[in-house]
């Protein structure tokens, strides 16, 4: 599905043409984004090391983070689909405003906790379902903004900005850990976690900075007046429908309860935009996009942990975290620049991340010196900015203007894998005492991914040289 140059949209009695400007506030739209990216994922990779000793001091060990994570995801899943209808009724800044909400007062909430059980609320519940209305809510406000001539370029842009941020922060977190513990460490981030509300109160409707060619005017039946020569058994709908009611003949009972329940299920298929389901093409890029987006961050959750267990001391894992920032960075600068000379979709960048990554990982199992495993962490570093940059803009790519739906039911398959996956994970380790078998796990994960895209990619490639 290709595009379209632009959109329409439904402005009071009107349906307009809107042509983003792709300039002016559209940067403050990619400001937003930096600020909210920062807010959800600033913090994700030094997730290990922060935890590490609450871990500890309640007995869960990194099974515990990683059940954690597992609720996490798999609320922000659930609230991904429910943004897309809460969207069709409440605005962009209304819905977001709600997230910000949840997830800074649950980080808030988590300096406080004592158990396991407190931590499913305020770091499962409450942050997931705030990340996933967050996630959507910025991402929507960005993608209405920008077209896909220019989103994978300036998301490059956007992500490059906020990985500068990540890379210091692990060295911030030690400190703070250092002088202020774990509890202190987390009201201060609690702290620059608020700063998601100033980030949602920017994201203006796109019509507000766009030009808006007005393509037709819609009528509302109620403010139809008046004698318009129309018979009485013809009924004028919106969108311009015509129906003819004669009361002779309309059968009542069982037919009028099909008309209902068939009514009922046309409401739910288009609130819930189920038809994209009915697309292979789309479920197949759902299902790539997720797993090899999971077995990402799951590999990069549990590093830290993997580190501590070969010897590493905080410092080394604090390097080794900065390392893995430094790379991610160089490697959304060096999408910037390919982007501004050549014009690559969004997929083809995040297949060919997922690809290289695999077999980066494989040398990584073999790798036992901190030099070895600095180099290949610097690596696979550089590989994740070409399986996160383009993330979200597949998506666009393919469903443009049902770009809230297509993302809603990404991250709803996320989080249904999520959990078991979390699961699986914590219960290797706490069978082997090792990370190495969830890394090996994860790696051939990616296959999910890698091995269809490769079909697709094939076979599509195979019908444009038939058409020559």
């Amino acid at each position: 599905m290709n595009e379209p140059v632009v959109m329409t949209k439904v402005i009071g009695n009107g349906v307009y043409e809107i042509i983003p400007t792709q300039r002016g506030y559209a940067y403050v739209i990619s400001i937003g984004l930096s600020i909210i990216l920062v807010v959800l994922y600033g913090h994700f990779n030094s997730l290990g090391m922060l935890f590490n000793d609450f871990m500890i001091d309640i007995g869960a060990g990194v099974g515990g983070l990683t059940f954690a994570l597992g609720i996490n995801n798999t609320c922000m899943s659930f609230s991904g689909i429910l943004t897309n209808v809460a969207l069709k009724k409440f605005s962009l800044r209304q819905v977001g405003l709600c997230g910000a909400i949840l997830y800074s007062f649950g980080w808030l909430l988590t300096g406080f906790i004592q158990s396991m059980n407190q931590m499913m609320i305020t770091f499962g519940l409450m942050m997931g379902v705030g990340c996933g209305i967050l996630f959507t809510i910025a991402f929507a406000s960005f993608n209405e903004y920008f077209l896909a001539e220019r989103r994978v370029m300036i998301l490059s842009t956007v992500q490059f900005f906020t990985c500068s941020f990540g890379m210091v922060y692990p060295f911030v977190i030690e400190k703070f850990l250092t002088e202020y513990g774990y509890r202190g460490t987390i009201l201060i981030i609690a702290g620059i976690l608020f700063h998601s509300f100033l980030a949602v109160i920017s994201f203006h409707p796109v019509e507000w900075h766009s030009k808006k060619k007005l393509l037709y005017q819609t009528v509302n039946e109620n403010d139809v007046t008046g004698d318009f020569g129309i018979d009485e058994n013809i009924k004028l709908k919106t969108k311009f429908t015509v129906e003819r009611v004669d009361d002779g003949n309309i059968e009542h009972g069982q037919t009028a309860a099909k008309n209902k329940i068939a009514g009922k299920l046309q409401v739910i298929t288009q609130l819930f935009d189920l038809s994209l389901l009915k697309d292979i093409v789309f479920l197949n890029l759902m299902i790539g996009l997720t797993t090899g987006l999971m077995a990402d961050i799951s590999f990069f959750t549990i590093f830290p942990g993997f580190l501590y267990d070969v010897g590493f001391d905080m410092s080394q894992v604090a390097k080794s975290l900065s390392i893995l920032g430094g790379s991610d960075l160089v490697g959304r600068a060096f999408l910037v620049i390919f982007l501004k000379f050549y014009k690559v979709r969004g997929e083809l960048i995040f297949y060919f991340g997922i690809l290289l990554t695999t077999l980066t990982r494989i040398v990584f199992f073999f790798c036992t010196t901190y030099t070895t495993l600095s180099i290949i962490t610097g690596i696979l570093g550089f590989l994740r900015a070409l399986i996160q940059s383009p993330y979200a803009a597949v998506y666009a790519e393919y469903a443009h203007e049902r770009f809230s739906a297509a993302m809603g039911w990404g991250m709803l398959f996320y989080g249904t894998l999520s959990m078991p996956l979390m699961t699986v994970l914590g219960s290797l380790y706490g069978k082997t005492n090792s990370h190495f078998s969830g890394f090996v796990l994860l790696t051939f994960f990616n296959l999910i991914c890698i091995v269809p895209w490769t079909i697709k990619l094939w076979y599509f490639r195979r019908l444009d040289n038939n058409r020559i």
